[in-house]
């Protein structure tokens, strides 16, 4: 809804009206849409028929990851930079399947062992070499659109 909203589709109906393969469902839209409203992405119009794109919607929309991790990154920025930085490892982290070896079944879902193997281990958590590659470049990456100045 972001990126339909940055393009100027703004309504249900032009949603609806584009050459979708499968279209999706109203109440799907309806309820992407009030999760970009709480995160002050998207305002509802006077009329109510449609939407716009705030300024923060578009702020979120520059980063390449969901907008909810897109939003915890923002929220994060506005305590501090090095909050914003642990968000941005932390939303690098998500999008991987596994960073641990032994993954689930040897470390559980806890998700402090995985960003303490990520910046140099703990003792029985072992990161796999490519996938912290990937999770640090995406980092990186995420740290470089919000200006950290560590890209």
């Amino acid at each position: 809804l972001l990126d339909l909203a940055e393009a100027g589709v703004t309504e249900d109906k032009q949603i609806m009206a584009l050459p979708w393969i499968d279209a999706p469902r109203p109440e799907l839209l309806a309820r992407g849409r009030d999760i970009l409203i709480r995160a002050q992405a998207l305002q509802v119009t006077p009329r109510g028929r449609s939407w716009r794109l705030t300024r923060r919607g578009k702020e979120m929309g520059r980063f390449p990851i969901h907008p909810r991790l897109a939003h915890m990154i923002l929220q994060a920025r506005a305590v501090s930079s090095s909050l914003a930085g642990d968000a941005c490892d932390l939303a690098a982290l998500l999008q991987e399947v596994e960073l641990l070896r032994g993954g689930r079944n040897r470390h559980g879902t806890d998700l402090q062992a995985r960003l303490d193997a990520l910046h140099g281990g703990t003792a029985g958590a072992v990161a796999l070499p490519a996938v912290k590659d990937r999770v640090l470049k995406a980092s990186s990456q995420l740290q470089g659109i919000l200006g950290l100045g560590q890209a």
